[in-house]
C-alpha cells in the first residue's frame, strides 16, 4: 500500500534494512531493502571482495540494485567508482555514478562520513545521497505526467 508523502517531507528513497554475509571464496554479499518513492519495499543485492573498499562497493551496488527496482528500471544508473578516504577520525565513502533517463544524462557524486565498522552502510547511504537529488525531480515529473494522462 502506498503512503502519501507529507508536505514537509521530500520525496526520497529511504534505507529500510541491510543484511550482510560472505561466501567460501572470500566474497562479501550485501542485501539491502529500500522504501521506494511510492512506499513499497524493494530489495537489491551487491557482491564484492571482502576488503574495506569492497564492503563499501557491495553496499553501493546493492543499493543501486534496489533503487533500480524501486524506479521500475526507468532510471538507468551504473556505479563508476566507490572510494574510501580517511578524514579526521572517520572514513568518507564517495560514490560516483553515471546514468541517464528519458530526460537527460547524469554524473552524480554522493558522500557520507562513516565509522570504520559502518562501511557497508556508508556505501548504501552515499549512493542514496547522490541519487535522491534527481529522484525528487524525477518523481515530480512522473506525477505530473500521470496527472496529464
Amino acid at each position: 500500500m502506498s503512503r502519501p508523502t507529507p508536505p514537509d517531507r521530500r520525496a526520497r528513497v529511504r534505507l529500510h534494512s541491510i543484511e550482510t554475509g560472505s561466501t567460501k571464496d572470500a566474497r562479501f554479499i550485501v542485501d539491502v531493502r529500500v522504501e521506494g518513492l511510492d512506499g513499497r519495499l524493494c530489495e537489491g543485492r551487491g557482491e564484492a571482495s571482502d576488503t574495506p573498499d569492497g564492503r563499501a562497493r557491495a553496499g553501493a551496488e546493492a543499493a543501486l540494485d534496489a533503487l533500480t527496482r524501486a524506479t521500475d528500471g526507468r532510471l538507468q544508473l551504473e556505479v563508476r567508482g566507490v572510494k574510501l578516504v580517511r578524514a579526521f577520525d572517520a572514513h568518507m565513502v564517495i560514490v560516483s555514478l553515471r546514468g541517464k533517463s528519458s530526460l537527460q544524462a547524469y554524473h552524480l557524486i554522493g558522500s557520507i562520513a562513516t565509522a570504520d565498522d559502518q562501511l557497508v552502510r556508508g556505501g548504501v547511504l552515499a549512493l542514496l545521497d547522490s541519487t535522491n537529488r534527481i529522484l525528487e525531480k524525477y518523481a515530480t515529473r512522473s506525477e505530473e505526467g500521470a496527472e496529464e494522462e
